[in-house]
């Protein structure tokens, strides 16, 4: 916030923070998304929603949700790093 000028201070923090929510539900959503590449959405609702005190979801367990999510983030990863060479290209173009 020092970049920002003492008047626009508030505007800044709420754009940060609007900027941080949208963030974090997108996240959340892309996690769900490619979490159900791997098992079903309705038995990935289930685990999730009740912490594996679930009947009637076949032969799944908490450890392919576990399985599931550690390929989402896996995938996320992967994802994030292919934007670094762009941000890093960004921030050298202005330096000079």
């Amino acid at each position: 916030m020092s970049v920002a000028p003492l008047d626009k201070r508030g505007v800044a923090s709420v754009i940060r923070t609007i900027s941080f929510n949208i963030g974090f539900v997108l996240s959340l959503n892309i996690t769900i998304i490619s979490m159900v590449q791997f098992i079903p959405y309705d038995v990935a609702l289930k685990l999730i929603m009740a912490a594996g005190l679930v009947s009637d979801i076949g032969t799944y367990t908490l450890t392919d949700l576990c399985n599931a999510l550690t390929k989402s983030f896996l995938l996320q990863a992967i994802a994030m790093a292919a934007a670094i060479p762009f941000t890093l290209s960004g921030r050298l173009e202005r330096k000079f």
